[in-house]
């Protein structure tokens, strides 16, 4: 929800980004730079419509900016945006309509020649239609001819438990892996994924098919009996309609429904603000210091249908979450950049607080973590072409469970705390007059697990479950990573350029999750590693032609992990109905996570044809197949998405933009998901859900400058 609608740039910086930012960068940082007030003053108005098969869109934002006194400038942008749905529910209202409004402001104040003041802020008002979405599995159980071979281990205590081998066109007599709610598995009339995740284009039929909000004419009086976790009373239609309408009737705590309201239907409300107040200073002719305080508050409420569209209503489901934090960092750096030895230092404080209330299980987990760290970094040019970087970072971090549970249930108070120092060095050398870089790094990050949720799992299984959550612990455990690179960035000539590197990384303790029957989480480590290599080039062969390209091609595998979901209980090891056991991972691909990547674009300057200032583009992006389990069975295949643009500008101060994304309509699904199962009567039928992917849009972007 950042508002991206007046940046200055961007800046993307590979590689671990601990020694400068802390926690979380492990793969590298995006910084994104606010334009600053202008001395003299400006103004710009940018509108866009857009148009989908199944919606139009718009966004309309204003900027202004200049000096508002001799030593004060300032600069202030309002934003409002409509994102066109991709597609629509079964009575013809938006699926995935996304709406926000913003506010974004900065203030710069000179208080002498050499320090500045600056405050920048931001407020973002939201809200979506961005229902969870699923296609059905369209392979007869008894036509899957594969057989998964594979061995189990406890999730707990790491005991191996066997070797295993399914036979997937032969159902088992019980294919429900939560409780004997499920009769003898007809296999002529079940299906299931054989591997193979199919895409949401054609004539398949995206679920949810119901409209986005309910009324008791979707219900009807139920008998009771046993639903699919268990017994169920009897309810009439308007019990049922008040029951499933909880987003109306929760009782949620006070210090996170205050800050948003709830949805009027499936879909997600989001609100969120910052605040930071910064200065810079120049300390005499050698030094420069700087430093920042910076408080902000994001909170959003979700709905979603925990059947994704199975049944002709909705079984509501939500959650509600608030994150607040509050930093301060002060930084003292040498400002002769052609001085042989250049450094930084610097110390920075955070705290942060995370709830998040699961509405249909009753569930508040409530976070808190401190985290004090000292860090600095040097550089040193051994020779005019051989320099060697340095960077470390002492962190002092701590966490805390301070709830885990049903709101106002007692809990004792779980913390983890621990201080690591991260290094990283980098040695370059850059021969003169050759426009050339080669260099190697080597980095070692840490970062604190995660609250793993052990109490709400165990809640959740219930009594009878053999689950103990004080065998599974309340945190994971710390995470480090050792990461290595080398490269090469080269510029040949005016024309040409072009980068390579090749990286390995080491991750222990890495956090992933397991789920329950009632989609509580329990989080739990593995390790893996990651091996790749990474490619972009740059040609201009002409004034009027750009071209470039990069590859990325990474090989991430577990090294030690265990994997769980009703994927492994369901269908490949059917009969595990204990959820402290799992599927040994080690040596499978990980989620998510192509093995190559890759994007091309080609941008032709038309000045000279047409005799004004004009531009064709086009963009491709191609995502290779990846598993969307870790059992490396369901697979997405590989996708190409090309977006097209062209632009004129009539003059200074006005110019227009035309523009098409994904104008193949690949409707491939995107790296998130899963596959769940719905069970009627004799029927068990497995399921993909997530976000379905957007279509084709196009659109029309005007910019006005004064």
């Amino acid at each position: 929800l950042l508002p991206l609608v007046d940046l200055e740039r961007v800046e993307v910086i590979k590689g671990p980004q601990t020694a400068f930012f802390g926690r979380n960068t492990f793969a590298g940082a995006a910084n994104f730079i606010p334009a600053s007030p202008t001395d003299e003053f400006e103004a710009r108005i940018v509108g866009e419509v857009s148009a989908t098969d199944a919606d139009e869109g718009y966004s309309l934002n204003g900027t202004i900016s200049g000096p508002l006194g001799e030593r004060v400038r300032g600069r202030l942008t309002a934003s409002t945006e409509q994102t066109a749905a991709a597609h629509e529910f079964a009575d013809g209202t938006p699926l995935g309509r996304e709406n926000l409004d913003a506010l974004i402001g900065s203030l710069d104040v000179d208080v002498s020649d050499n320090i500045t003041l600056s405050y920048s802020g931001y407020y973002v008002d939201g809200e979506d239609t961005a229902a969870l979405s699923s296609i059905n599995a369209d392979v007869p159980s008894a036509s899957c001819d594969q057989t998964f071979n594979g061995s189990l281990r406890n999730i707990v205590t790491g005991e191996n438990l066997g070797n295993f081998s399914t036979d997937l066109s032969v159902a088992p007599a019980q294919q429900f892996p939560f409780g004997p709610f499920v009769p003898v598995i007809n296999t002529e009339t079940s299906t299931l994924f054989c591997g193979d995740i199919p895409d949401f284009g054609g004539s398949r039929q995206i679920d949810p098919a119901f409209g986005d909000a309910p009324t008791v004419a979707l219900f009807a009086d139920t008998p009771g009996g046993f639903g699919a976790f268990g017994p169920v009373a009897a309810m009439t239609a308007q019990e049922n309609f008040l029951a499933s309408s909880f987003f109306d009737n929760i009782n949620a705590p006070d210090e996170l429904g205050s800050f948003v309201s709830a949805p009027g239907g499936l879909g997600n409300t989001y609100k969120t603000w910052r605040h930071k107040l910064s200065f810079a200073a120049d300390v005499g002719e050698k030094f420069t210091l700087d430093g920042f305080v910076s408080k902000g508050r994001f909170g959003n409420w979700g709905t979603f249908d925990s059947n994704y569209g199975a049944a002709p209503i909705p079984t509501y489901a939500g959650f509600i979450n608030n994150a607040e934090d509050q930093s301060a960092e002060l930084r003292l750096s040498s400002s002769d950049g052609d001085a042989r030895l250049r450094y930084s230092l610097g110390v920075n404080y955070q705290e942060q607080e995370n709830d998040a209330f699961q509405a249909g299980f009753n569930i508040l987990t409530s976070i808190e973590s401190e985290t004090l760290g000292l860090f600095g970094a040097v550089d040193f040019d051994i020779t005019d072409e051989l320099t060697i970087s340095g960077e470390g970072r002492w962190q002092d971090d701590e966490s805390k469970v301070l709830a885990d549970g049903a709101p106002g249930e007692d809990f004792e108070t779980q913390s983890q705390d621990f201080q690591r120092f991260m290094p990283r060095v980098l040695l370059s050398y850059q021969p003169e007059d050759l426009n050339l870089n080669l260099y190697g790094s080597w980095s070692q990050s840490y970062l604190a697990g995660n609250q793993t949720g052990a109490t709400s799992f165990a809640a959740a299984l219930g009594a009878d479950s053999d689950f103990d959550a004080d065998e599974a612990g309340f945190f994971t455990p710390i995470q480090k990573l050792d990461a290595f690179e080398i490269g090469i960035k080269h510029e040949l000539n005016s024309k040409l350029r072009y980068a390579i590197s090749a990286y390995h990384m080491e991750w222990e303790n890495q956090v992933f999750f397991v789920l329950s029957p009632t989609f509580v989480s329990l989080s739990r480590a593995g390790d893996s590693e990651y091996t790749g290599v990474e490619a972009e080039v740059e040609y201009k062969p002409s004034n009027w032609l750009s071209l470039q390209a990069a590859v990325n091609y990474v090989d991430g595998t577990f090294t030690d992990y265990v994997a769980t979901g009703s994927v492994g209980s369901a269908v490949l090891a059917p009969g595990l109905v204990n959820n402290t056991v799992g599927v040994v991972a080690d040596g499978n691909e990980i989620r998510y996570n192509p093995a190559l990547t890759g994007t091309f674009s080609a941008e032709v300057a038309l000045d000279e044809i047409l005799n004004v200032e004009c531009f064709f583009r086009i963009d491709g992006v191609y995502t290779g197949d990846f598993v969307i389990d870790n059992f490396e069975y369901n697979e997405v295949g590989a996708s190409t998405r090309i977006n097209l643009r062209a632009g004129v500008q009539f003059t200074d101060k006005l110019g227009f933009e035309v523009y098409g994304n994904n104008v193949t309509d690949d409707l491939t699904p995107t790296t998130q998901g899963g596959t769940t199962f719905t069970a009627f009567g004799s029927q068990n039928t497995r399921r993909f859900f997530g976000q379905a992917p957007r279509g084709a849009e196009f659109g029309l972007r005007g910019v006005l400058d004064f």
